[in-house]
């Protein structure tokens, strides 16, 4: 229950924020809003919001604006509002994930003389619009990242960093070799490694010469993975002719590091950045695998697949979740401003493509195109729903009999 409640609330943060960009761009550039909800249909109740002009009654020449709200539950509520400025629904619904945001004319259909609508904006106003989902979702991540390193994020440390400001030193198994000792017994990696023979160590060069002291022998570790502590008995095994007995693992030194407010600031837009370009170059090698190859990287998941994560962050703790969280939005922005048709990155590119013929396009083919696109990727969700189903099937299964 607590991955599902955290699944539903990092997710819904990370959708929310894109839909709210979208939102506030679209009120500052004075294009109407039909609908902000949070969640999706149906609808439990909302809250309308117009504006009516009337005369003030000691100055009959004067006109004053009164700002009304209507309150309603489900779609029972007022079609026509007196006033000349559009109404904007705010609206709570059932399914609690995320959140849309309704803007007049954004299918491009709207009437051609209404000053208010999207469809007959400039192209420097739609291209705020709908980037800013997308910029949204990267400001989420930078400030979620700053917040990290400002409580202490745990990080890789190396000889170079400053004794002074390193605290909860620790060692963490970063890589298992196949087929070696520490496989078969289980080791993964971002274990602990607490003891060594019941003899604590603070860095991983101690770690590895006291395997190497005692790679004739059974080693005993003690192992904190997410919060459990076990002890795991592994004897080490000679994997390359020539070489010593090994356990077969690779090790880093982890800490968390003292940054202040300024310095958490501008990690946090370094990682940032960083993670932008990261998600891009391995976006680029899951499109060049789908079409040289035809198939679909085993390291691209799904809802399903971030549920799973969700659940095994959630056990590491809160600093984590915000860690992930951050991660999760940059995916988000960068996959929705892909130029593909029926995402924002495709809607960019088609009125780029109007700036620069400087004309308007078809929009029955423009419409045709992103419904194609939307059916292309609706039919990689679901494959891709499937893949995760078999692969994360029992385990879900498994946390399901243990709720009843």
């Amino acid at each position: 229950m607590t991955t599902i409640i955290a699944f539903i609330l990092i997710l819904g943060l990370v959708i929310l924020v894109h839909e709210l960009g979208h939102f506030i761009s679209a009120r500052k550039l004075k294009v109407t809003v039909e609908e902000f909800a949070i969640g999706f249909p149906p609808r439990i109740f909302g809250w309308r919001v117009w504006q009516e002009k009337k005369l003030k009654i000691k100055e009959i020449d004067q006109v004053e604006t009164v700002t009304r709200r209507q309150w309603f539950w489900g779609n029972k509520y007022k079609k026509e509002v007196s006033g000349d400025n559009h109404s904007i629904i705010y609206s709570i619904n059932l399914l609690p994930i995320g959140g849309f945001v309704k803007i007049k004319g954004e299918s491009g259909d709207d009437e051609p003389d209404d000053p208010y609508s999207l469809a007959n904006q400039p192209k420097w106003k739609k291209l705020i619009i709908i980037s800013s989902g997308v910029i949204m979702n990267f400001v989420l991540a930078f400030v979620l990242l700053s917040a990290a390193f400002y409580f202490g994020l745990p990080q890789a440390i190396d000889k170079e960093t400053a004794t002074e400001k390193v605290v909860d030193r620790r060692v963490v198994i970063a890589e298992v070799a196949k087929s070696s000792p520490a496989e078969s017994q289980g080791l993964k990696i971002g274990d602990e490694i607490i003891l060594v023979n019941g003899q604590r160590f603070d860095n991983s060069e101690a770690v590895y010469q006291s395997i190497s002291q005692n790679s004739q022998q059974e080693i005993t570790l003690t192992i904190n993975r997410s919060g459990q502590l076990s002890e795991v008995k592994v004897k080490p095994q000679v994997m390359t002719e020539g070489q010593a007995p090994v356990v077969g693992i690779g090790m880093i030194d982890t800490g968390i590091i003292k940054y202040g407010l300024v310095g958490s600031l501008w990690q946090g837009l370094k990682t940032t950045g960083l993670l932008i370009f990261r998600i891009i170059q391995a976006l680029y090698y899951l499109l060049a695998d789908l079409i040289v190859h035809g198939r679909v990287g085993e390291e691209f998941g799904g809802p399903i697949a971030v549920a799973v994560v969700t659940g095994e962050i959630v056990k590491l703790g809160w600093i984590y979740i915000l860690q992930f969280a951050a991660v999760l939005s940059i995916n988000l922005g960068v996959l929705n401003f892909f130029p593909f048709p029926a995402l924002d990155g495709g809607y960019a590119l088609f009125t780029l493509a109007e700036m620069i013929s400087r004309r308007r396009l078809n929009k029955k083919v423009e419409a045709w195109i992103h419904n194609s696109g939307f059916v292309i990727l609706i039919a990689l969700f679901v494959l891709v729903t499937f893949r995760d189903l078999g692969r994360y099937g029992g385990q879900i299964m498994g946390a399901i009999k243990n709720w009843f």
